[in-house]
């Protein structure tokens, strides 16, 4: 079944919502954490096809209550490596969660999925980011990885029930290797400036992409 989907994700990419790639040489040799803005279901396919890698080298941190809820959204699990992570986590969850990924690449995965806004835009318009990808990048020394993902709001926003032909454009930055706390600086300073660099990496991503 997973091979089927996959299967079909190429097709779709290549034919019906055509995929076009920058940057992808700035991906590492090494484990990594890739972030993008986040538009539609369509994003996770997008970043994983535009790698160049199997889908199988790749996990998505998803919300527990909402890919873990119902027999709808569970059987996403059938198709997607899914990492569950608590909207509102406790440093007890924090913890299992990055001991989760940190199992996942040690198996052999190459790269973790996190959209930093948390959830799909309604807009278009990119939300703030929040600081789950530092606090990851932080614990387990992973670079980050920026990238921008034109077209899909367009092909399938979160309001739709099936996607548009679109043309996707998936653009990747220069990765942001893990940065160490500052002298006199409290993890949560060194999560937020962290958080902030790799917003502003996405914007500028944005503004190549759209021109």
């Amino acid at each position: 079944m997973a091979w089927m989907f996959q299967a079909w994700c190429r097709v779709v990419l290549k034919f019906y919502c055509p995929l076009h790639v920058f940057g992808q040489e700035h991906l590492p040799d090494r484990p990594y954490i890739l972030c993008s803005n986040h538009a539609s279901h369509l994003d996770v396919v997008a970043l994983m096809l535009a790698s160049g890698r199997s889908f199988d080298d790749f996990a998505m941190v998803a919300a527990q209550d909402y890919f873990f809820g119902n027999r709808l959204q569970s059987a996403a699990n059938l198709l997607f490596k899914l990492i569950p992570l608590e909207r509102r986590a406790t440093q007890r969850q924090l913890k299992m969660h990055i001991e989760a990924c940190k199992k996942f690449l040690d198996d052999g995965g190459r790269g973790l999925i996190i959209f930093p806004e948390g959830t799909r835009t309604r807009t278009g318009e990119m939300q703030p980011f929040k600081r789950g990808p530092a606090v990851v990048s932080t614990s387990l020394g992973l670079p980050l990885v920026p990238a921008y993902i034109d077209g899909s709001y367009r092909s399938w926003r979160k309001s739709k029930w099936f996607m548009q032909p679109r043309h996707i454009r998936v653009r990747f930055g220069p990765p942001i290797e893990p940065i160490a706390t500052n002298e006199g600086e409290t993890p949560f300073a060194t999560y937020r400036r962290i958080t902030e660099e790799l917003e502003r990496r996405v914007h500028e991503l944005r503004e190549q992409v759209r021109h």
